[in-house]
């Protein structure tokens, strides 16, 4: 996750998921490898949380990793931040989470090909660029 904008920082992750879903291998990973910084993370009630230590909130331009296996599909919700600092406005901030279609189905994201297949060392290889979850138009047999 990328601090792009908010100089308050974040000092929670809050992150939906089904109450049946297992999450498993949940992880973290900041900038530094200092282990007494470490967000700590947390699986209940339907929801998967990361909090920061006191000394360690997602600031501004700042980039953390975090992490997690689970045996739900994603589903349409809300991610939540909440503010390191007081400030102005909300003490959280609410992200609209895209629900992906399932693999194999007729929206799956496509494969393009784009531009002319080069040949290096005898092995030919393409540009390849992949497409914004469109399908392609399906054509009729002739």
């Amino acid at each position: 996750m990328h601090n792009i904008d908010n100089s308050r920082g974040s000092a929670a992750l809050h992150i939906p998921a089904c109450t049946s879903a297992q999450i498993l291998n949940i992880g973290f990973k900041d900038i530094d490898s200092n282990a007494l910084n470490q967000w700590t993370s947390s699986a209940a009630g339907g929801e998967l949380v990361f909090t920061a230590p006191a000394n360690n909130p997602l600031n501004w331009n700042e980039i953390f990793n975090f992490w997690f296996d689970s045996d739900a599909v994603p589903g349409a919700g809300s991610v939540t931040l909440d503010e390191a600092r007081v400030g102005a406005g909300a003490l959280n901030l609410a992200v609209a989470a895209r629900c992906r279609p399932a693999w194999r189905t007729s929206t799956s994201p496509r494969l393009r090909l784009a531009g002319r297949p080069r040949s290096a060392n005898g092995i030919a290889s393409v540009a390849t660029r992949r497409s914004r979850c469109r399908s392609a138009p399906r054509r009729s047999p002739a």
